[in-house]
């Protein structure tokens, strides 16, 4: 199983946003999309999920491309969770949680015990069962973020999109969602991210995509594709990377 982008783009007003994309992810892998501010990594997500429609190309999701399936469809498929979310103030987690099941309803169905059990193993899993009556409200951003993220999840997803999903997270629950992400692929989940930190990244995606001025510049295994000299043409910045004995980045220094 996998998503396929086959040159891929989008422009706005006559100005190209993304151009000619060529990649893929699959069941069982974490893929990274890095690149600077403006580059077009948010718009490859809405692309890839329905929210943008190409303005040249296609994406074809195990063989189908989305522009033939609906998009209820389409979210029994694909889950997203994006950069910014807003939740209504006043519903409890377990009520945005249970939105996830929404694909899986019938007409005017509601939900069931089987959907339930789903929320539930979900939200023990991302550590917000104990808040599961709270009020949105009253959560940190970082609360929210998790919130999110088992909402996308209960929708039982092959594909999940990310967008930055640790901005709000402290150091801890960005390392504990990076490693919920790769236990999750062990059981066939495919992972698209876009990640700001290349060190984290390097430790989490199985490949990276890299992205300027919505043009690929490079794909393939983090060691093969970023380097110094990328990070000096792509990020316009000096610095050492710093490897481990797994051909990880360990750490990042900037040459000041």
């Amino acid at each position: 199983m996998s998503m396929l982008a086959n040159h891929l783009s989008f422009a706005y007003k006559d100005e190209p946003i993304v151009s000619n994309l060529d990649f893929k992810f699959s069941s069982g892998e974490i893929v990274g999309i890095i690149g600077p501010n403006g580059a077009g990594k948010s718009t490859i997500i809405k692309l890839l999920s329905k929210v943008l429609e190409p303005s040249f190309g296609f994406i074809s999701v195990d063989g189908i491309k989305i522009s033939n399936m609906s998009r209820l469809d389409l979210a029994k498929k694909i889950a997203v969770v994006s950069q910014i979310s807003d939740l209504p103030e006043s519903f409890r987690v377990e009520d945005i949680v249970l939105m996830g099941r929404t694909p899986h309803l019938g007409f005017l169905s509601s939900e069931k015990e089987e959907d339930f059990k789903i929320v539930k193993a979900v939200m023990q899993k991302l550590d917000i069962l104990k808040f599961k009556t709270r009020q949105i409200a009253s959560l940190s951003g970082g609360e929210r973020q998790r919130v999110v993220l088992a909402r996308a999840l209960a929708q039982e997803p092959k594909y999940l999109l990310l967008d930055e999903p640790t901005n709000h997270l402290d150091l801890n629950y960005s390392i504990e969602l990076l490693r919920f992400l790769k236990r999750e692929v062990t059981n066939g989940l495919a992972v698209l991210i876009i990640m700001h930190d290349l060190s984290l990244a390097s430790q989490i995606c199985d490949r990276i995509i890299v992205i300027e001025d919505g043009q690929l510049v490079g794909q393939g295994k983090t060691e093969e594709v970023i380097s110094e000299l990328l990070i000096k043409n792509v990020f316009r910045t000096d610095v050492k990377i710093i490897w481990d004995e797994n051909n990880k980045i360990s750490a990042i220094v900037p040459n000041i």
